[in-house]
């Protein structure tokens, strides 16, 4: 971009010409408005979250697995424009204690002695919030 700047008597005016194509320009903008409209991180974050229920579902400690079956995925916008991707599990006890964190952090038994954690949400899914961070990356600077 060339800027030329003449100076008047008592204004000055600048003019600003420019060569060649803004096609890359407009596509990096359209990519952006994409990608702040949601349509290309709801797509990433489908694909994510689908992954994250099936290592979820193979991590969790199996007894009945029931558990390791009531694993499920949501998405959400929040009211200044950024997304959520929700893990959650539906095996709960008496409408209170979600089994799949009890599993994870421990919890004490009925007769009173403690059942030692096996930490296996964490380690299962920070290897999926790395591989989202790196695919919505990946769209950014492909425009």
């Amino acid at each position: 971009m060339a800027i030329k700047e003449f100076k008047g008597s008592s204004d000055q005016i600048m003019y600003i010409s420019e060569k060649g194509a803004w096609n890359s320009t407009f596509k990096f903008f359209d990519k952006m408005t994409d990608l702040q409209n949601g349509i290309v991180i709801d797509t990433i974050l489908e694909r994510y979250g689908n992954k994250g229920v099936e290592l979820l579902r193979q991590a969790t400690p199996r007894d009945t697995g029931k558990t390791a079956e009531s694993w499920s995925y949501k998405i959400e916008q929040t009211k200044d424009g950024r997304f959520r991707l929700i893990f959650e599990n539906s095996n709960i006890i008496k409408d209170y204690a979600n089994v799949a964190v009890l599993i994870d952090t421990g919890h004490l038994s009925k007769a009173g002695t403690w059942v030692e954690g096996r930490n296996y949400i964490s380690p299962t899914l920070q290897p999926i919030f790395d591989e989202i961070a790196n695919s919505i990356w990946k769209e950014i600077i492909e425009t």
